[in-house]
């Protein structure tokens, strides 16, 4: 029962008196039993024999009677001592779970909450700090490095201008001006009939994608009324994600390089995210080859291509692992393109601050059933300091698999909160189908392009990219701490 309206000690004390009207009842009834059930005839005759005997039935009729309603009486009295008892226990409990919760424990689980969203929030912002503070101007000192190189080279450049000029002049003389126009209007209508496809075949997969948006509904729905709160809002959340992104499709290439495409709209609208890198380039073969414009122009391209890389490229190989099946170990390189990581990235912060509402909504839900009043008190006050840990500093796992060299490999994407850093991440690849051994499966760190936050990846991971483009080093990749 959810409340309770009785006062026990009333209940027994009724009880207790009905018990004793019927004891006294019971008593005037055994000492009238004699008189009334035996009753002697006043004269020899028949009509005194008839009444005695008239009398005395009525008297035995009235001792039946109150047999019965003595044993009804005492089971009522039985009902109600039960009845009080199952009050005092309902109550008893009540009191011991209420004392089981103390203020001071309801204070430390309302609290629990924010202690963890300060604490994994100022561990992240160190993090962060740290890694600027290492190379705090990766662009700026990368493009100081090429304009010190550019400096000897325009000094050599005009010491060479005669026999340059000569060269350009003989150059301009054999150029074919027609051909050279008609490769760049081809060029144009290649970028049109690539805007084009793409447009149309994004607009089809967002109307089918659509379209199937209502049993994304249903299903939601559902999962709500069996109270898993956090499935209903994957269920929604992937029926508006479905006419985006619905998945992956792989290509492996005779070097074996698998290069891996995104389906859905966002995909099909890739090609024409390639076209401006495709054009700088176009532009940047015009000029001379080896000089100063050519190498300024070659790295403007390079930032265009950083910047519009959605490729997704992953190397795949075979080592030798004392600690593998057999000996042996798999190794996956993966490079992933600027725009596609730091879309990545942005998901993670939503995704994780939805599934900390979902859980928070679900324990609040199973407090109430349960009758837990503290419980679902310091679930409620406990979820904003839940979801705002879940969108700064939450951590879930996108497992995606696809086919790598004829093995089905599950990569585990993170989806990182906001200011969580970038790491590698790991990878599972069933090789049972293809070395022929039922559950053989090789665990691998996925190196390459990192996947963190959207901060460390704006802040951080974004510059050093560009300065990679510009001429600098890789980035160097932390590596993946043992799990």
């Amino acid at each position: 029962m959810s409340y309770v309206f009785a006062a026990p000690e009333l209940v027994e004390a009724a009880a207790q008196n009905l018990a004793g009207i019927s004891s006294a009842l019971g008593q005037a009834t055994t000492a009238a039993a004699g008189p009334t059930t035996s009753v002697l005839a006043a004269g020899a005759d028949e009509v005194s024999a008839a009444i005695a005997q008239l009398f005395g039935t009525h008297g035995q009729e009235f001792q039946a009677i109150s047999a019965q309603a003595t044993a009804f009486h005492d089971e009522f009295v039985g009902l109600l001592n039960a009845g009080a008892g199952a009050y005092a226990s309902a109550e008893a409990a009540g009191a011991q779970t209420l004392a089981g919760t103390s203020l001071a424990g309801f204070a430390d689980a309302v609290a629990s909450p924010y202690q963890t969203l300060f604490a994994n929030t100022a561990g992240n912002v160190q993090a962060l700090s740290a890694a600027l503070a290492a190379n705090p101007t990766p662009v700026l000192s990368q493009l100081a490095n090429n304009l010190s190189g550019y400096g000897p080279q325009i000094v050599t450049g005009f010491a060479n201008a005669p026999a340059s000029i000569e060269a350009g002049l003989n150059a301009l003389s054999s150029l074919n001006p027609v051909a050279a126009l008609q490769g760049i209007v081809n060029q144009q209508i290649g970028f049109t009939q690539v805007v084009a496809t793409s447009l149309q075949n994004a607009g089809h997969d967002l109307v089918a994608g659509f379209s199937a948006l209502p049993s994304s509904f249903q299903a939601a729905s559902q999962a709500f009324a069996v109270g898993d709160v956090t499935g209903g809002l994957e269920l929604i959340g992937g029926g508006f994600l479905n006419p985006f992104f619905s998945g992956f499709n792989t290509v492996t290439g005779a070097d074996g390089v698998v290069t891996v495409t995104p389906t859905g709209a966002i995909g099909d609208l890739l090609p024409i995210v390639a076209i401006p890198g495709q054009m700088a380039q176009n532009f940047t073969d015009l000029l001379p080859l080896g000089s100063v414009p050519a190498q300024v122009a070659q790295h403007f391209t390079n930032l265009v291509d950083t910047l519009t890389d959605t490729g997704v490229t992953s190397t795949v190989g075979l080592i030798v692992d004392p600690n593998g099946p057999f000996g042996l170990g798999v190794t996956i390189d993966a490079h992933m393109g600027l725009p596609l990581a730091l879309g990545i990235e942005a998901l993670g912060a939503p995704a994780n601050g939805l599934n900390a509402l979902g859980a928070s909504a679900t324990t609040f839900v199973n407090a109430v059933q349960s009758e837990d009043p503290f419980g679902a008190a310091s679930a409620l006050f406990g979820a904003p300091a839940a979801v705002t840990d879940g969108f700064l500093n939450g951590q879930m796992t996108l497992p995606i698999t696809i086919e790598a060299l004829g093995a089905p490999t599950t990569l585990n994407l993170p989806l990182s909160g906001l200011l969580v850093p970038a790491a590698p991440y790991t990878a599972v690849v069933d090789a049972s189908g293809l070395l022929g051994v039922p559950g053989l499966t090789f665990n691998s760190t996925v190196t390459g392009t990192p996947i963190g936050g959207l901060i460390p990846g704006l802040l951080d991971f974004l510059p050093r990219s560009l300065a990679a483009a510009l001429g600098a080093p890789a980035p160097v990749i932390p590596p993946l701490s043992p799990i």
